[in-house]
């Protein structure tokens, strides 16, 4: 096979006939044509998580001092190639659909502005499967039972071999807004298209219409994550954000951040006995995992 990866980010990037070519070439010959297909659905299935913000603050306050209660807020996204596969199918699949969809992209191409109720429009054409609150299972055919994708978030600063705060959740409202997302990069793409039908292939976008497509894309919400913890003794500190999967190997995802924790008392001194009890604990947390 003349097709070459080296992470999983890159597998799921290839378009399908690359990635059916290198599945033929590299699974083991000997597996049936029923595990060659769980093959292929677990790659489809394969979660990309998208993190559009991460900060974390002193509510309140624009500085941060010895244990002030910390936040550290994360919007997330979750995607999969099998979104995008799904949607293609029901829009190729339907003819009525397909004339709706293009007859609203034509719309958008000529007056360069998308209708401020089109996202609406969009979910009626298409179906957004209502994820929040539910589990979703792991597509992870080698494992003797089913169980649901869980993801550990793990605030911590890996030089001070120091735990912050952890969680594990489920992303199902990631998951709904990633679909929606990969939604609104479909129906971009037939904007573009007829776009280049009407101007030439090679005409740029203008301006007007890239900016309408991404306020469209800025529609498709988060799944709002918040994890507290008392502010660590005053210094320069460099904390990373990890996400990690309990399910899939390579779909991790982390980000820094650099907080300073000011020496200073803001007012009267604040911490209880049982606030500095608990800042205590914080700090004996260890970072065991290899960053």
């Amino acid at each position: 096979s003349g097709v070459r990866v080296k992470t999983v980010t890159e597998l799921l990037r290839l378009p399908q006939h690359q990635l059916t070519e290198l599945m033929k070439f590299s699974l083991d010959k000997n597996l049936t044509a029923e595990q060659q297909w769980q093959t292929n659905d677990m790659i489809q299935a394969l979660p990309t998580l998208q993190m559009d913000f991460c900060s974390i603050y002193v509510d309140g306050e624009d500085d941060m001092v010895n244990f002030d209660p910390v936040m550290c807020e994360v919007h997330m996204k979750l995607k999969r190639r099998k979104q995008g596969k799904q949607i293609q199918a029901q829009v190729l699949g339907d003819e009525k659909l397909k004339m709706a969809m293009n007859k609203l992209a034509s719309e958008v191409v000529a007056t360069q502005k998308c209708p401020p109720d089109l996202m609406e429009q969009l979910e009626e054409l298409i179906s957004v499967p209502k994820m929040k609150g539910k589990a979703v299972m792991a597509e992870t055919p080698m494992l003797p039972f089913r169980k649901p994708e869980k993801w550990y978030f793990l605030v911590g600063d890996p030089k001070s071999n120091l735990l912050y705060v952890h969680a594990c959740l489920e992303l199902g409202e990631a998951e709904e807004c990633g679909f929606r997302e990969t939604l609104t990069e479909f129906f971009s793409g037939m904007c573009i298209g007829i776009h280049g039908i009407r101007n030439g292939k090679d005409a740029p976008l203008p301006q007007e219409l890239a900016d309408a497509l991404n306020g469209l894309r800025k529609q498709c919400g988060h799944q709002l994550i918040k994890l507290g913890f008392v502010a660590p003794p005053a210094g320069s500190y460099e904390v990373i954000v990890f996400v990690m999967s309990d399910s899939y190997l390579g779909r991790d995802l982390y980000t820094k951040r650099k907080i300073i924790v000011d020496s200073k008392v803001r007012g009267e001194k604040k911490g209880s006995a049982a606030e500095q009890a608990c800042a205590s604990c914080c700090a004996a947390d260890k970072i065991e995992a290899d960053v």
